[in-house]
Order: structure tokens, then C-alpha cells, then sequence
């Protein structure tokens, strides 16, 4: 059986919600019986309490209790429960008048109104926890409604409205005051017992013994000064009959309400007003000595401000707790969030850069401790290389509230880790400060070089099969030419012919060698003016082998293409992965276009890619007749690792690659597709104001000779011996070693040395190490490099004016005439 069996019919759905709503309801009304009987209960209890306490002044209670009582009820209740308190009015009558009638429903509806009109303005109960909802409760419970329902009770008939020319106070304003006592008094009291949960006490033995101190304390001077102890203890008489005597106790009620919860200094002022009421009513005290309606006014004031003031300081304490607390509570989770986050987190002084906090997390990522983090600045978990980027950009955001960024950190041990950073502006102890959130990306951009590299060696791979055809051909051409030098030995014609066919061949294998290179090298990137024209149609036969026999590829250059500046290594790789999609998309089958065109445009759109600023650009286009994609596969097609094809046939980085490459050479892409139709790739690079420099025409070889100095350091032997032989015949002094110790030894013995001949791949010692030893041993030597692949170690910009560097293979030529040429320069100056 399943559980959808279990449910009821639809038909029946009707009669759950029914008896759902009923027992519901059932329950709402058990709970309003027992609070409109409590409330019946306590507003009889009030009552008597001012029958009791509050004596009457012109046919009005001087402090109608019951009104407060109502009031806090019906406000914490419901104010629907207002007939218990007409009920219990008449209760107080065996033979109701139609006047007592009409008083008890006034009585009911008064608190019911201020309830509703309080429930209003604040929207929930629970504002009675603080100052300004007791504030509004006293302003709308205990004077506007009030006021209304006295001058109402007097329009009825109890006296009328004008009646103010004798000095007593007139039944509509003993109503309001009679309210507005009650109010003060009993729901501060009342509402500090019903939100006590918003101020927890603690109960020490130290401080119930504070407690009963101040209440000793309140008893007794409002005994003494009100004369209730005359009966029991004549010599406690005070006989003194100032009104400003009565404000003895106001010290006492706020020691009470600054040390204690707001029940409590309620429970103060109730029992010194009660105290100060039953005085007077027994004709002693300071509001005893007038008229009744003065001594009523008097004794107002003095409820009224003992009140109104205690409830200021209690409330007001309250509150300020609570935003302590609430702040405290927050520090604690803030502490919680950084101190536990997993990732690491610090905070720094925006002037001095010192840390200022850090979190476990970052002590367990750098390896510092907390101690050591704290004696140190940002700047020293920065690479010194970085440093002064650091401090450009800490000038740049420093306007800016919120910054992310990639960068590397150093960790205690040494080692380098490469973070994305988010950082933030805050403000600590009065101080412009930073926090900043670390996440350690270094294996993400490793596994990102990583798969970048795996991409190349899958194009490579594809290139093989091409690659081997046309060496075996250029070797071919080599072979057979010098098989014909040794037959045609006799004839020095001839043998200048074939030779020059060797070097035109062996050219040709070094040029794809170096476009291999290009291709898949990691060293440096070095950005050239180059011709777009140029170097797209240097690569057709690579795109060809690339995409295969069955498409048909077709390229179309334009005329006066301006030249651009771009890394061509970078260029070709573009190329590479735009065809290689295409081809993808055309399942190996189609037409493929490649174009060049120059562009001079006022600034478009480019389909959903971004702006294209006006100006002038050289464009490259690459189009197919593919499948084509949708516009959402074309919203996200240069997203990293976005692929639509199946799993395993991809990785998702070429196009992601190609967006890359364009936006760091400073360019801009635009993509047109549509499904079924094909797509259009248009790549725009601007203009660079420099001239292509051309490829000089091959001149006929001539080769300098010398009698210098000459070690040179090779560790292939055919080729170091091919090397020493061509240098002999041109009359230098030559020696050789294959390693870098052996020619350290050799430079060593000889004692001096004009040039020095090196590579820089080399086991053992490096070229570069070797150059530098050797610099220190003759300052004065010429160092020439020579490496087919460099992979960074030297970088031709960085070179100083004694030192050059030759890309592999050269001619003997070429080498002949950088020696002569830097060792025709002064030493130490630049050419």
C-alpha cells in the first residue's frame, strides 16, 4: 500500500478542513473562557484596590486602578475579551441604575479602544517590552482615549462641559487624571512582569540582600514622610507639611529602577504611591494640608512624575541592554563566523597595513601564528616583486568599498600560493580598516594550466600525422642533394646550385620547427607588429591538416589589412581553436572560410558579447556551415569548461581560451549563429600605428672572420664539434667543453677569454649560471646564448649590451657575424 492510499477522497477534503477548523476553534474558545474569566477576576481585585487605597474626590475614584489593569489585558490578551470588563463592572451593583449601565459599558469600551488604537500604531504585544511602546501606551491609553471618554461621561450628564469658574477641578478631568495614574502605574509594572524574558536577572544571595535593602529603604522613608509610623513609633514624626518632602523617595525608586528589572522598580512605584495615597486619604502627609482637589492635583503630580521618571530610567536601561546584548550577541557570532570560517580571514589597518586580526584558518594555511601575523603587514606575506603593485592598488580602492583580485602570498615555509581576495572596507575602534577573505586557488589555476596544456598536446597530436609527411619530405630533398654535391664534386656550379636547394630546405623544416614552438611553448609571451594577412596564410597548411580532407577550406584575404600587435604563438592558437570548432560542428564535413578585413566603425553592438568602441580594427573572421547554436548555448559558449559535446570529446577550454587570449591582446570578438545554418566567428584587434618590419631577402653568404678567443659550451657532440670546426676554419682560437664545470676548468687554464659560445639547456649547470660565473672570472667577455627553446630562462629584453642571444638553428654565418659584432662594441654600452 502506498501512503497516497492512506488519504482521504476529494469529496472529503471538505469535511477534514471542517473538523480541522473546529477543534482549532475549540481551542481558541477554551482559551478565551479562562482569560475573560482571569480578566473578570482581576478587574474586581482592582476595584477593591481602589476602594481600598484611592480615596474618592467629586464622585471619581482618585486613581480608577481597574483602568489599567484593562488596559495592559486587553493589550496583551485581545481586546475582544472587553466585556469581561463590563461584566465585572456591574457586578459591583445588586440593583444597576440605567447610569450604572451606561458607566460599565463605558468602561469596557475605553481600555478596548486604547487597546485596538495601540495594536494599530505598533502592530505587536510585544512593544510593551521597551520605552517607546510604553511611552505610546501611556500617551494613547492614559490621556487621548481618556480624555475622550471623560468629556463623553460629562456630556452624558454628570456635569457640564463649561462649568470652570470655581477652583475645584471639574469630573472630566478627575476622569482623565484618575486614568492616567492608574495607566502609569500598573501596566509599566504589569508589562515588565509579562516580558521578563527580555531581561534575565541573575539572583545572587548579594544582590536579594540589595533588593530588600531598597524596598526597607522605600517603606521607610515614604512612611516617614507621608507620617504612617506616627501611631506605631511617635518619635519617627517628621511634622513637616512640604510638598517637596514627598520627593524624598525619588532617589530610592531610581536606585531601584537602575539596579534592578523593571518589574521591580515598578513594584516600587506602585507601593509608594499606594502608601502616599493612603496618607493623605487618612488626612496626614505633605497632601493633606489643602482642598481635596488640591491635594488630588498634588498628589497627580507627584504620581506623575514619580512614575513617568522611573519608568524613563527603567525602560531606557532596559533597552540600552538589549542593544548591548543584541550587539554582544552579534560580536559573538561575528567572532564565530571569522574565527571558524574555513577560509582564511584577516583584518588590517588601511594606514599602517598592519594585521589587526586573524583567524585560524589563515594561522593553519600560512603557517604564522597568531603572534607573528599580528607583528607584520600585508606586505610581507607579498612576494617583493609585488610589492609596489600592492601599493598601487591599495591607493586605487582605497575610494572603493568592496575589491576582488587574484594574487600570490608567500607562507612561512617559503612557498607561493596564488588567492583570490575579497576585501572590504570596515571601521574598527575608530580606524579605517580591512577585511579580507583568502581563497587559496593555487591548484585550481595548476589543474587550469594543466588542462590548457592538455588541449595543446590533443592539437599537436592531430598535427602529427602532417607534420611527419612534410619532415620526411624535407629530408628527402636534403639527402638527395647531398648525394648529388658528391656526385657532382667537379663541378663547382653545380654544387652551389644543390647547396643553396639544402639551405632553402633545411630553412623550411626550421620555420615549421619554430611554428611548432609557437605553438606549444610556455615561456614569456612577447607581442610584435606583425601582418594579419601574413601569418593567417602561413598557417592554411597547418588549419588543412588540421580539419582534414573532406572539408573544404577556403582563404580570403582583404586588401590594406592594418598590421596589429600580437603574440603569434598566442595568434595561432586562436586560429587553431576556432577551426578546430568548426570543424567539430560540421562533424567533419563543410565549408570552411577564414577572412581578413579592415574595419572602421563608429562603435556597435556585439550580439550579446559587449561594445565595440569606434575606431579602426583589423578583423579575422572564421565561418562554417556547421550545425550552429541557440541563443542560450551562445549566451554561455565562452564560458571555461562549456561544452556541448559529449563527454570525453572535450574539455571546454578552447573557446574559453580563444575570448582569453583576444580580450588580453587588447582585442574584441562578435559571434553570429544560427542552428542548422552555421556560425561566424569575427575577431577585432586594433590597429597598431607601428610599421611590419620585413623579412630581409636572402643575401649571398659571406663569413667574418677573426683570430679572438672562442669557448664554446655544447652538450650535443656533432653539433659542438660542427660548431668548433666552422669557428677554427675562420682562424679563432677555439675550445670547448660539454658541460659547465669542464668549461669553467678550461676558462680556468686559459687564463682569459674574448667571447663566450653557450647553450642554455644544459644538465648539470645551466647556460645562464655558467654565463655568470664566467662574468666574474673576466668581466669583460662577450656571452653569446643559444637555445632552440628557451622555456623562459632568458628573456633577449632583459639582456645587457655584452650579451646577445641566438635562437636555434642558425646558420655558421649568422653566428660568425654576431661574434664579429659584439665584440666590435665598447664595452658596456648598448648598440
Amino acid at each position: 500500500m502506498h501512503a497516497t492510499d492512506l488519504a482521504p477522497p476529494r469529496p472529503f477534503i471538505f469535511l477534514r478542513n471542517w473538523h480541522q477548523w473546529r477543534a482549532e476553534a475549540k481551542t481558541a474558545l477554551q482559551r478565551s473562557r479562562v482569560q475573560f474569566l482571569l480578566l473578570w477576576l482581576l478587574y474586581l481585585l482592582a476595584i477593591g484596590v481602589s476602594d481600598l487605597i484611592a480615596y474618592p474626590v467629586q464622585d471619581a475614584e482618585l486613581v480608577w486602578f481597574p483602568t489599567g489593569v484593562a488596559l495592559f489585558f486587553l493589550i496583551w490578551w485581545s481586546p475582544k475579551l472587553w466585556p469581561a470588563v463590563v461584566v465585572a463592572s456591574l457586578c459591583i451593583n445588586l440593583a444597576p441604575t440605567p447610569g450604572d449601565v451606561v458607566e460599565a459599558v463605558v468602561n469596557g469600551i475605553e481600555p478596548a479602544l486604547g487597546a485596538y488604537i495601540y495594536l494599530w500604531v505598533y502592530k505587536d504585544r510585544k512593544e510593551l517590552a521597551g520605552l517607546p511602546g510604553n511611552a505610546g501606551m501611556l500617551a494613547l491609553g492614559g490621556i487621548v482615549v481618556p480624555t475622550l471618554f471623560g468629556l463623553l461621561m460629562q456630556e452624558i450628564g454628570r456635569q457640564p462641559l463649561l462649568q470652570l469658574s470655581t477652583p475645584e477641578v471639574s469630573t472630566w478631568r478627575m476622569w482623565l487624571l484618575g486614568d492616567f495614574s492608574a495607566v502609569l502605574l500598573v501596566v509599566p509594572m504589569m508589562a515588565g512582569f509579562a516580558t521578563g524574558k527580555f531581561e534575565p536577572a541573575v539572583w545572587t544571595r548579594a544582590r536579594v540582600g540589595e533588593l530588600a535593602s531598597a524596598m526597607v529603604a522605600l517603606v521607610a522613608v515614604t512612611g516617614l514622610v507621608f507620617d504612617l509610623w506616627e501611631d506605631f513609633l511617635p518619635w519617627a514624626d517628621l511634622g513637616s507639611e512640604l510638598v517637596s518632602d514627598a520627593f524624598l523617595v525619588v532617589p530610592i525608586l531610581t536606585w531601584s529602577a537602575l539596579r534592578f528589572p523593571v518589574s521591580v522598580s515598578g513594584v516600587a512605584v506602585f507601593l509608594s504611591a499606594s502608601m502616599a495615597m493612603w496618607g493623605t486619604q487618612h488626612g496626614v502627609g505633605p497632601f493633606a494640608s489643602h482642598s481635596p482637589a488640591i491635594n488630588a492635583m498634588m498628589m497627580h503630580g507627584f504620581i506623575a512624575f514619580a512614575g513617568a521618571f522611573t519608568m524613563l530610567i527603567s525602560f531606557g536601561r532596559r533597552d540600552s541592554q538589549r542593544k548591548n546584548d543584541a550587539l554582544e550577541a552579534s560580536r559573538q557570532q561575528y567572532e564565530l563566523l571569522f574565527r571558524n570560517n574555513p577560509q582564511p580571514m584577516w583584518v588590517f589597518d588601511r594606514n599602517t597595513l598592519r594585521f589587526t586580526e586573524v583567524n585560524d584558518s589563515a594561522v593553519q594555511k600560512y603557517g604564522y601564528s597568531r603572534d607573528e601575523f599580528l607583528r607584520m603587514t600585508i606586505k610581507d606575506i607579498r612576494p617583493r616583486e609585488d610589492v609596489a603593485v600592492l601599493e598601487r592598488n591599495l591607493e586605487e580602492t582605497r575610494s572603493r568599498s568592496r575589491d576582488v583580485g587574484v594574487w600570490r602570498h608567500l607562507k612561512k615555509d617559503g612557498s607561493m600560493l596564488d588567492v583570490e581576495i575579497t576585501g572590504c572596507s570596515v571601521a574598527m575602534d575608530g580606524k579605517a580598516q580591512r577585511l579580507i577573505l583568502a581563497n587559496d586557488i593555487t591548484e585550481r589555476k595548476q589543474m587550469e594550466a594543466e588542462l590548457r596544456q592538455s588541449q595543446k598536446l590533443e592539437a599537436l597530436g592531430r598535427l602529427a600525422g602532417g607534420v611527419a609527411h612534410d619532415f620526411n619530405n624535407l629530408i628527402m630533398i636534403i639527402s638527395s642533394y647531398a648525394e648529388r654535391l658528391q656526385y657532382f664534386a667537379e663541378n663547382p656550379e653545380k654544387v652551389r646550385s644543390d647547396s643553396e636547394r639544402i639551405l632553402q630546405a633545411s630553412d623550411r623544416a626550421a620555420a615549421l620547427t619554430r611554428e611548432l614552438l609557437a605553438f606549444s611553448r610556455k615561456q614569456i609571451l612577447v607581442p610584435k607588429i606583425i601582418s594579419l594577412d601574413e601569418v593567417v596564410e602561413s598557417l592554411v597548411p597547418m588549419v588543412r591538416r588540421l580539419v582534414g580532407e573532406d572539408v573544404e577550406l577556403k582563404f580570403i584575404p582583404a586588401e590594406n589589412v592594418p598590421p596589429i600587435k600580437i603574440d603569434t604563438g598566442q595568434l595561432t592558437q586562436v586560429l587553431l581553436n576556432l577551426c578546430a570548432n568548426a570543424r567539430d560542428a560540421m562533424d567533419r564535413q563543410g565549408s570552411l572560410q577564414i577572412t581578413t578585413a579592415r574595419i572602421n566603425t563608429p562603435g556597435m553592438r556585439l550580439n550579446g558579447h559587449g561594445e565595440l568602441p569606434a575606431g579602426e580594427y583589423a578583423a579575422l573572421g572564421v565561418a562554417d556551415n556547421g550545425s550552429g547554436m541557440s541563443a542560450e548555448v551562445q549566451e554561455r559558449i565562452f564560458e571555461p569548461f562549456f561544452t556541448t559535446k559529449q563527454p570525453g570529446k572535450g574539455t571546454g577550454l578552447g573557446l574559453a581560451t580563444v575570448y582569453g587570449i583576444v580580450k588580453q591582446s587588447g582585442g574584441y570578438i562578435g559571434l553570429t549563429s544560427t542552428v542548422a545554418v552555421g556560425s561566424n566567428f569575427v575577431l577585432y584587434f586594433p590597429c597598431a600605428s607601428e610599421q611590419v618590419v620585413t623579412t630581409a631577402v636572402r643575401e649571398a653568404k659571406t663569413f667574418d672572420t677573426g683570430s679572438e678567443s672562442v669557448l664554446v659550451v655544447e652538450d650535443e657532440p656533432d653539433l659542438r664539434a660542427a660548431v668548433v670546426e666552422s669557428l677554427r676554419t675562420l682562424g679563432y682560437s677555439v675550445a670547448h667543453a660539454c658541460n659547465g664545470h669542464q668549461a669553467l676548468e678550461i676558462a680556468e687554464k686559459l687564463g682569459t677569454i674574448d667571447v663566450l659560445v653557450t647553450d642554455v639547456v644544459m644538465p648539470i649547470m645551466r647556460g645562464t649560471e655558467l654565463g655568470r660565473y664566467v662574468r666574474k672570472m673576466f668581466p669583460g667577455v662577450k656571452i653569446i646564448f643559444m637555445s632552440g627553446y628557451s622555456d623562459g630562462l632568458v628573456n633577449p629584453d632583459e639582456l645587457d649590451a655584452d650579451t646577445i642571444f641566438l635562437a636555434k638553428p642558425l646558420s655558421l654565418s649568422v653566428l660568425a657575424k654576431n661574434i664579429r659584432a659584439i665584440l666590435a662594441k665598447p664595452h658596456g654600452r648598448a648598440s
